[in-house]
């Protein structure tokens, strides 16, 4: 059980009364907009309004500067390189821009840098290559904020540049004709949370001039795709951008997006859609070495090419699959021959030859199986390339300060990260972000917002339909999840061959039907009849054309279960059996008559299947506390009763164990001591 902190509501029946009559919406759409802090009518305004215009590109920090510079390049027939980036929002952005300057008539060329020969951002021996084929001006689009010493040598080329961006800048900016930046600090800009994408759209419409909005469709759209693929926040101008662009995407009229759409199979164009479907079939060009084939899938004219092209990405995509899935697989390996690794507050994990392209996806879903921060290192040579992923509250960036002096160099925010050091400083950097973690006071865990609590009754068509029109669903602004407490599992129904489960609920005479897709009925963990809490979606399913609410399961766990403490219980455990516990916090003690109901249900099981936390609420909550649970495992697993793998989340117990006693156990004699001692005290 992956614990999350499960965030509650805190409801104000009053102030949901005002939102919902001053805007006309259902009381139950108000009591969301207040959990998610919209508790002011203007704050409500600035979201429901679905035509927010975007700002003027004129109050971007040297615009000005920008268009003019390129619009002199243009009139002197100037070579213009628009230099981009190898994610969806760098091709993206590339696009967006090289079309607006062919449209104004510009001899423009794109360059999008490898990932694995030129690494992110302007480098010095691509501006060399663009020198030697005589350009003579740079735009960058996406990256160049950080860029100090390739924008000096880029001056002493002789080669002009143009810097758009929409990272954050140091103190310095780097020297060129213009720097374009949203979070500059002499912005008076009204929205700064743009992707890298949005600013070349608002580039493109400071060049374009009295272009009409609809004549920017097409540009349009592919900013709307990537401010969805770069995960920035979609409230304000991004909410807007994205609504606006969805709507027109089935009908964007280039040819490369149709055929990546019938690829990607996506029958309703959404927000979710587009990350899911487009969106890592564009970036798998970038994470498997050919970045320029999806800028050239957008830049295609005929169907024929736009579905070769998309079909390439598709494999692409196909393979970068199977190779997450190969790096994944040799995480849990070596999880697997060193489990003391999983008990420390961050997973430290290098391999050598991971994909560095794939990297930051299996640190992901490490995150997401394990619920700590996870940085992968690819050893490649003496050198490393690494990706990390954090919990909300554990910053990577501030830990990557706190190991500077391992590190060549680093980058990243809050929650994900990049790093490069020499492969012979990996423990050394492994040891400091461990200290560094072990350091804080407090330890965050993942946390859950649930926008609700939700009664059966009140899982109907009319709350569902109004639910979308808090669309399109992204950063900070997600699909609303809903708390239902304490129902009773009345029946648990396998669906497509037990491939999926469906659950009867009940709650005060109320019912309930709950569809858990991607959960296996045969590893589904608890028995009908069992109270539990779920977190849960309300989504309006279509079929054979009637539309009826549906609720999916997001998180189920027992009813009432103070995750915190278990939490704490947890890593009390887990230093209890590394013996690095302190004596006053460990106050535990194991008796044989608790051993023995333990040993004989797992022999009576033979092998378990799942998360130990399932296990002891499902078996032994009412019969010992969580540590003594914790503590009786690795008691059996010490005299060669059973394995168990945290890793595999199996359990298993051996056939014809020899005879041992439990005092053959140091684990045992000191828990033991420790209850002795604890009587003593008392």
């Amino acid at each position: 059980m992956n614990l999350k902190h499960w965030a509650r509501p805190q409801p104000s029946g009053k102030l949901a009364g005002i939102l919902a009559k001053e805007y006309g919406i259902p009381l139950f759409l108000a009591e969301i907009f207040q959990s998610r802090g919209l508790d002011s009518p203007a704050k409500a305004e600035a979201f429901f309004c679905p035509d927010l215009p975007l700002s003027d590109p004129f109050l971007f920090p040297d615009m000005e500067r920008a268009v003019s510079t390129i619009k002199q390049a243009v009139s002197s027939g100037k070579t213009i390189a628009v230099y981009g980036d190898y994610d969806c929002d760098g091709i993206c952005s590339s696009v967006i821009l090289l079309r607006c300057l062919r449209q104004m008539g510009a001899d423009a060329l794109l360059y999008i840098p490898s990932r694995e020969e030129d690494g992110y951002g302007l480098n010095c021996a691509a501006l060399e290559r663009l020198w030697d084929q005589d350009v003579a001006l740079i735009v960058t689009v996406d990256n160049g904020i950080s860029a100090l010493a390739e924008a000096e040598y880029a001056a002493r080329l002789g080669l002009e540049l143009v810097i758009t961006d929409h990272h954050q800048p140091g103190s310095d900016l780097p020297c060129a004709a213009a720097v374009v930046d949203p979070h500059r600090r002499d912005t008076v800009l009204p929205f700064r949370a743009y992707c890298g994408a949005g600013v070349a759209f608002q580039l493109a419409r400071a060049l374009l001039g009295d272009v009409a909005l609809s004549e920017l469709d097409e540009l349009l759209v592919l900013a709307a795709v990537a401010t969805v693929g770069d995960a920035v926040p979609l409230t304000g101008e991004n909410r807007s951008l994205v609504r606006k662009g969805l709507k027109k995407l089935r009908k964007s009229g280039n040819p490369g997006l149709d055929a990546l759409i019938r690829v990607s199979g996506i029958k309703t164009v959404t927000a979710r859609s587009v990350a899911f479907g487009l969106v890592p079939r564009i970036n798998a060009a970038g994470r498997m070495g050919n970045a320029s084939l999806a800028a050239e899938l957008f830049l295609c004219e005929s169907r024929e090419e736009a579905d070769r092209i998309a079909q390439e990405l598709d494999h692409l995509n196909a393979r970068r699959q199977k190779t997450e899935k190969k790096i994944l697989e040799e995480a849990l390996e070596k999880l697997d021959e060193n489990p003391a690794l999983l008990r420390r507050r961050v997973l430290v994990l290098a391999g050598e030859g991971w994909d560095a392209g794939v990297i930051g996806i299996v640190s992901a879903r490490l995150l997401e199986r394990f619920g700590k921060p996870v940085f992968l290192l690819s050893v490649n040579g003496d050198q490393a390339t690494g990706s990390a992923r954090s919990v909300e509250g554990f910053s990577v960036f501030k830990a990557l300060q706190a190991c500077a002096g391992a590190l060549i160099r680093y980058g990243g925010h809050s929650q994900a990260g990049g790093l490069t050091l020499e492969t012979g400083k990996i423990p050394a950097f492994s040891k400091a972000v461990s200290e560094y973690a072990d350091g804080l006071e407090t330890f965050p865990v993942e946390t859950c917002r649930i926008d609700r609590m939700l009664k059966p009754e009140e899982a109907t068509l009319e709350h569902a339909e109004c639910l979308r029109r808090l669309e399109p669903f992204g950063t900070e602004n997600p699909e609303p999840v809903f708390l239902m407490e304490g129902m009773r599992i009345e029946t648990i129904q396998p669906l497509s061959g037990g491939k999926h489960t469906k659950l009867l609920l009940e709650k005060g005479g109320k019912r309930a039907e709950v569809l858990c897709f991607g959960c296996e009925t045969a590893v589904f963990p608890y028995p009908a009849g069992f109270e539990a809490d779920l977190l849960v979606s309300l989504e309006v399913s279509e079929f054979a054309g009637r539309r009826s609410p549906s609720l999916r399961m997001k998180e189920i766990r027992p009813a009432g279960l103070d995750e915190m403490e278990l939490i704490q219980e947890r890593h009390l455990a887990e230093r209890l059996c590394e013996n690095t516990a302190e004596p006053d916090e460990a106050k535990c003690s194991l008796s044989r008559e608790e051993m023995i109901p333990v040993y004989r249900l797992l022999k009576r099981l033979s092998v378990y299947r799942g998360d130990l936390e399932t296990l002891y609420f499902t078996a032994f909550c009412h019969k010992i506390n969580y540590i003594q649970f914790r503590m009786a495992l690795e008691v059996l697993r010490e005299l060669e009763l059973l394995d168990y793998s945290e890793v595999r989340r199996i359990v298993t117990v051996r056939e014809n164990p020899p005879a041992v006693s439990l005092t053959a156990s140091r684990l045992f004699r000191s828990l033991q001591r420790r209850g002795r001692e604890q009587e003593t005290e008392e």
